[in-house]
């Protein structure tokens, strides 16, 4: 893994680039009339059928439910397997390329949920890692949680470099500290946050580089909205607990969800106290499966 020099100006051109592409896609109605519009097309405006679109947009919640109703019923009722099943499945899916048949795809999938949080599935657990979406926000709090500022530059891993730059802006709010500690009485107003705003705004090649998400170009007049994004990542979220005025200004505070973090710690503490007796007992066949 290569150092950066952040001061590069093709790294800069690159990001910008990058920076653009994402920005068309936020506005991919806007951006694809105006091609057309420069390309010579006329474009004609249809107005929304409120009463059809009423109809498409039940009719769509509707699937969505029965969707996942279906995923509901099928991974509770999979077969069951172990490690060796889950890992011969993982090799087959690998080595040939194609999809497991769907039966054999309910039962991985079941095996590794049941693998991540330690504990039989259930239609509320379920609902709650969203199709993996929680457990990936939970492998990024563990990654912020477990940065090693002395580790080689040479030996830093793309997640690694997430992680870290993720930490910085965490540590840099006064959410968290330089021992990985959350602070939920930490209240947040937008004039609290301006030392997260320049970090930001001095830091944006790298930010976006690294964590993928792009600073806003509205960043000094939505500062909460920006470090929400960055929450997200790792399944947490600032919510406004007080409002007050100011004169003729509305001020409002902000401060981390505690419920949100104490739920998602109970489950990173469950994963450690499972791992550290996988390490104490090597008799046991789970020494030797993966995270």
């Amino acid at each position: 893994m290569c150092d950066y020099n952040w001061n590069d100006p093709y790294l800069t051109l690159y990001a910008t680039i990058i920076s653009a592409q994402r920005a068309s896609k936020n506005q991919l109605k806007e951006n694809f009339i105006d091609l057309r519009k420069y390309s010579g097309w006329n474009i004609v405006e249809v107005e929304k059928e409120k009463i059809l679109s009423a109809v498409g947009s039940k009719a769509s919640k509707i699937g969505q439910e029965l969707h996942w109703n279906q995923y509901v019923y099928d991974i509770m009722n999979a077969k069951q397997i172990d490690y060796h099943a889950a890992n011969k499945l993982k090799n087959q899916k690998k080595g040939s390329g194609k999809p497991l048949t769907l039966s054999d795809q309910h039962s991985y999938d079941r095996y590794w949920i049941e693998k991540f949080y330690h504990e039989p599935v259930t239609p509320i657990l379920l609902a709650q890692d969203n199709k993996g979406k929680y457990r990936e926000q939970i492998k990024n709090l563990e990654g912020v949680l477990a940065v090693d500022s002395s580790k080689s530059k040479t030996n830093k891993t793309d997640k690694d470099r997430e992680h870290e730059n993720l930490s910085k802006l965490f540590e840099v709010t006064g959410l968290l500290d330089t021992a990985g500690v959350w602070n939920t009485n930490h209240a947040l107003t937008n004039a609290l946050l301006k030392p997260f705003v320049t970090y930001c705004s001095k830091n944006k090649t790298k930010i976006e580089k690294w964590v993928n998400i792009d600073v806003r170009k509205d960043i000094f007049s939505k500062p909460v909205a920006q470090l929400n994004k960055f929450l997200h990542v790792c399944g947490l979220e600032i919510k406004k607990t007080k409002q007050y005025a100011n004169g003729d200004q509305k001020i409002y505070e902000y401060m981390l969800d505690s419920n949100t973090l104490i739920e998602i710690m109970a489950i990173i503490e469950t994963r450690r106290k499972h791992k550290l007796d996988i390490e104490i007992d090597e008799t046991e066949v789970l020494w030797h499966l993966p995270d």
